[in-house]
């Protein structure tokens, strides 16, 4: 797969913070492992092969504590399929379940939880609904929520949220949002400089 342009699936984020069902997904669909890296404050990774094509991850996002599952691979049919095999087998939170948690009326601390969960299974493609709720937090009264909108950005690779990231990181009232978002700015900008 090296030199290959990869492809990813939506990730799949678990309801239970725990990869022990990643583990029994991939050994019921009998694909190999690859190994694993991480642990101890750092995030951890476990990876399968599905075919010679696609690989199975599970990842842990040491900032949030969620887990979550995707696929990658060099052929968009391939990831598309393996996603669909799997989708209905993971306990995982549903599109609407991960929108539907960052309107919900709560606490501060569980909208924070809401708006990581949203950037972990946002869609690979840029998508209306995510990017709506999304904005609904960066624009938040309460700095903590805006601070979070701007650091999950960073998991949706989204260029449409570059503009309202600059806004946010030059013009924001709160030094900790203009700072979270000033580094996801730069995340993108480094990205795109790259790709070039």
């Amino acid at each position: 797969m090296d030199g290959a342009v990869f492809h990813r699936s939506r990730r799949l984020v678990f309801r239970h913070p725990d990869p022990s069902q990643a583990e029994r997904v991939a050994t019921q669909h009998g694909w190999a492992s690859l190994g694993s890296r991480g642990g101890h404050r750092k995030a951890v990774e476990l990876v399968w092969a599905v075919d010679d094509e696609t690989t199975f991850h599970c990842v842990e996002d040491v900032a949030s504590g969620e887990f979550c599952c995707f696929f990658r691979g060099s052929r968009i049919d391939g990831v598309t399929d393996a996603f669909r095999r799997i989708d209905a087998e993971v306990d995982a939170w549903s599109s609407a379940e991960l929108i539907d948690q960052v309107y919900a009326e709560a606490p501060p601390m569980e909208r924070v939880g809401a708006l990581f969960r949203l950037g972990l299974g946002a869609p690979a493609a840029f998508d209306d609904e995510f990017f709506d709720a999304f904005m609904v937090a960066l624009r938040d009264e309460h700095p903590m929520i805006r601070a979070a909108a701007a650091r999950t950005a960073a998991y949706m690779e989204w260029p449409q949220l570059l503009p309202e990231l600059r806004i946010i990181a030059s013009g924001d009232t709160d030094a900790r949002v203009r700072g979270e978002a000033e580094q996801v700015v730069s995340v993108f900008e480094s990205a795109e400089n790259g790709a070039q």
